[in-house]
């Protein structure tokens, strides 16, 4: 690892430790994502779904993909509602 790299990594670091808690509403559906337990939660209500532990430098790439998993997951079932209603 030459510096660059170090310095990169070095700064991609502090940036993860500024994002303390990320929430997005989606549907019936809410995601956490928490920086300081590195945990990422998907709740229906007040139900908890499930809940992930990932490594703080990955925290805001798992959280993008679990929101775009449960969009999917809702557009899915959005769409199969509509097929049995018509």
């Amino acid at each position: 690892m030459d510096i660059n790299d170090y310095i990169y990594y070095v700064n991609k670091q502090l940036t993860n430790l500024t994002i303390l808690y990320m929430k997005k509403k989606i549907g019936k559906f809410t995601v956490n994502g928490d920086g300081n337990s590195g945990l990422i939660t998907v709740y229906k209500g007040n139900d908890m779904i499930k809940g992930v532990a990932v490594a703080p430098a990955q925290l805001e790439e798992k959280f993008k993909a679990m929101c775009d998993q449960v969009e999917e997951h809702v557009a899915k079932s959005f769409k199969k509602v509509n097929n049995q209603n018509k």
